[in-house]
């Protein structure tokens, strides 16, 4: 809503030309303002040569340009006790968090713009799991405090590969976090699991002529990690190959 001397209003709906309805006397003042910002979207306006003194002429001259306004995205991380953690808005926009307490994004959203706010990277020392709940909505007019970040500890799932002969050995845990193996090693997945979850390894390629299998190969999470995971692998014998082995080599009569 414009308005001029104190008086006369104008609603304005979109860009373009506007006259104000009472026309004035040459050599009357005129001092154009905004009563009512837009509101659906929160807007502000701002009038630039918007006094003068009518001179023989119609005024057209009046400058009003509106910028939406901008409103930045947060809320509240509790129970964060290891280091590392990254949240991330909107696939960009990222934010390292050292404590628990109120956190915001240092990239403030027009007014009407989408967020999603997710985990990038979780903590660890120790390992953490975190998730995020209210994290996706769309900026109405006011900041966003709402999103709630909550941390609980986490355990990690490992073991021991033996009688490895050949490279290609890969095996996963929980259809997420996979490993591949050339050697005999030690091992410990890049993922957290919490007290309570379920957690399954699987073996999704073996080397050729090598037969691996897991024990254990599936359990619940406790109160600690899980390190007694064992992959064994035996190398298969041909047994083609083994009677042209006997073939090359000389028989001694006594």
């Amino acid at each position: 809503m414009l308005r001029n001397n104190a008086g006369d209003d104008l609603s304005v709906s979109g860009d373009g030309a506007f006259t104000f309805p009472t026309g004035l006397a040459d050599g009357s003042n005129y001092v154009v303002t905004v009563a009512t910002q837009p509101s659906e979207l929160s807007q502000t306006c701002t009038v630039t040569s918007g006094t003068g003194t009518l001179a023989g002429a119609n005024v057209t001259d009046v400058q009003v340009t509106c910028v939406t306004d901008d409103f930045t995205v947060g809320g509240t991380v509790s129970g964060l006790a290891g280091t590392g953690l990254v949240l991330r808005n909107n696939a960009g926009d990222d934010l390292s968090v050292s404590g628990d307490g109120a956190f915001t994004f240092p990239t403030a959203l027009a007014d009407g713009s989408t967020y999603a706010v997710t985990v990038r990277t979780q903590p660890t020392d120790p390992r953490q799991v975190c998730a995020v709940t209210n994290a996706t909505g769309k900026i109405s007019g006011s900041d966003v405090t709402a999103i709630e970040v909550d941390c609980v500890t986490g355990y990690s799932v490992g073991g021991t590969v033996t009688g490895l002969r050949a490279t290609g050995l890969v095996f996963d845990l929980n259809n997420r976090s996979a490993l591949l193996f050339e050697q005999d090693s030690d091992f410990v997945f890049d993922l957290s699991l919490t007290t309570g979850q379920t957690w399954s390894v699987r073996i999704l390629f073996e080397p050729d002529a090598h037969t691996c299998a897991i024990s254990p190969g599936s359990g619940l999470i406790g109160s600690t990690n899980v390190t007694d995971v064992a992959v064994s692998c035996i190398t298969d014998i041909l047994l083609s190959d083994s009677f042209e082995d006997l073939a090359e080599e000389p028989i001694s009569v006594d």
